[in-house]
C-alpha cells in the first residue's frame, strides 16, 4: 500500500492490514515515535525549565508552520494567537 506524502517503513503495520480510519486517532509514524516519547517524558520530568523563551516560541511556530502546510490557511488580516505576547 502506499502512503502519500509518507515513508512507508514509518507504517509497518501496513504490512498486515489495510488501515483506513483516522478521523479521532491515527497511526503514529514510526520515526516519530522515540523523539516524540522523549519529548514528552523531559516536559513531564521538567516542564519547560530546559528551554528558554526562544525555543518554546520555535517550537510553537514549527507546530502552526506544520498545521499551516497541512490545511493550507488562508491569507488574512487577523493576527495570530501567540502565548507568549
Amino acid at each position: 500500500m502506499s502512503v502519500p506524502g509518507g515513508r512507508r517503513e514509518d507504517f509497518p503495520v501496513l504490512d498486515r492490514l489495510t488501515y483506513l480510519n483516522t478521523a479521532s486517532a491515527g497511526l503514529v509514524p514510526a520515526s516519530v515515535v522515540t523523539p516524540a516519547d522523549e519529548f514528552e517524558l523531559e516536559l513531564a520530568q521538567a516542564g519547560t525549565t530546559s528551554m528558554d523563551e526562544d525555543t518554546e516560541i520555535g517550537i510553537l511556530d514549527d507546530a502552526r508552520r506544520g498545521a499551516a502546510a497541512l490545511f493550507g490557511p488562508r491569507r488574512t488580516t487577523e493576527q495570530p494567537v501567540t502565548l507568549s505576547g
